[in-house]
């Protein structure tokens, strides 16, 4: 409930945003007054940044809720955790701000502020979460399953990601990789490997809860493996990209950067793995999902 009422704060706030530029956009057709594009700019990224941000938190959410069933140890709301989410509440409104450093027009100050909740706003959510979700497995007995392996994975890409994001955002290294193959590198991460997870993690959970049907520990293995190899395979080459200043939305790449052609074919190579576990996944996770339609159809 914390964190849902965190996030509902701040999506209010992102969706207001949108309102607001749909607003300007259609005095623009319509009557010919013309928008500030710097302004709309502005709108636009606090729309995008926050709401990206507040989906991965509602993910967080399912974590808090559903991985001590695996642990058995309870997973209180505690004060440090009160704290952190109500800072990430408001530090989230301003990081979007790192997305715009390349726009001078903007005030020095707000682009500080931008470094400054960047930084700050990944701190609390982020130690409250890792660090109790170590917690959980240190010197635990966890049972793994599907889920469990999962959802522990999903946020340890939310936490590869990120870093990566707050990288991105310090403002001498953003002057390197701004509009590089590093910036869909840090959101593939904690989308692909870090959200996408946890849901699928959600998914083998309440499957396996209403049908009561067995895993099979080998699927399940190989689901995990096949998905970690060739997601982490792929944002590697996002990174690698970035790292040599490779940009995003190329057709083609001129002769300084060549090499981002050879980095796309690997990471397209790596994407089978990944493909592969999602078909195994869909296969293994479905018939468990009819198996409880059934169930649920029956006359009692």
């Amino acid at each position: 409930m914390l964190v849902s009422t965190v996030s509902g704060i701040a999506s209010l706030t992102a969706l207001l945003a949108a309102v607001i530029l749909l607003v300007f956009l259609g005095l623009e057709r319509l009557l010919g007054i013309p928008a500030d594009p710097l302004l709309m700019k502005n709108l636009t990224f606090y729309f995008g940044h926050t709401l990206i941000n507040v989906a991965m938190y509602q993910g967080v959410a399912i974590i808090y809720e559903l991985f001590p069933r695996y642990t058995g140890l309870p997973w209180k709301t505690a004060k440090p955790m009160v704290i952190g989410w109500n800072a990430v509440m408001v530090l989230v409104m301003f990081a979007f701000f790192h997305h715009l450093y390349m726009d001078f027009v903007q005030p020095r100050a707000v682009q500080v502020i931008g470094q400054i909740a960047s930084y700050s706003s990944a701190l609390p959510a982020a130690v409250v979460t890792i660090l109790g979700l170590l917690a959980q497995v240190y010197h635990r007995k966890v049972r793994w399953t599907l889920a469990s392996v999962l959802m522990f994975a999903g946020t340890m890409g939310w936490a590869i990601g990120g870093t990566a994001a707050v990288i991105d955002s310090t403002i001498v290294v953003n002057f390197r990789f701004h509009n590089t193959q590093w910036v869909p590198a840090h959101f593939h991460t904690y989308l692909l490997i870090g959200l996408v997870l946890i849901v699928l993690g959600f998914t083998a959970h309440f499957t396996q809860e209403v049908s009561g049907e067995p895993e099979r520990s080998r699927i399940s293995k190989a689901i995990a493996t096949l998905w970690l190899l060739g997601g982490y395979g792929f944002v590697s080459l996002f990174y690698i990209g970035g790292w040599h200043s490779v940009p995003r939305r190329y057709a083609g790449y001129p002769r300084e950067v060549a090499e981002g052609s050879l980095y796309a074919r690997l990471a397209l190579m790596l994407v089978l793995p990944l493909i592969l576990a999602l078909l195994i996944y869909i296969w293994e996770v479905g018939k468990r999902w009819l198996a409880a339609y059934a169930a649920a159809r029956r006359p009692s």
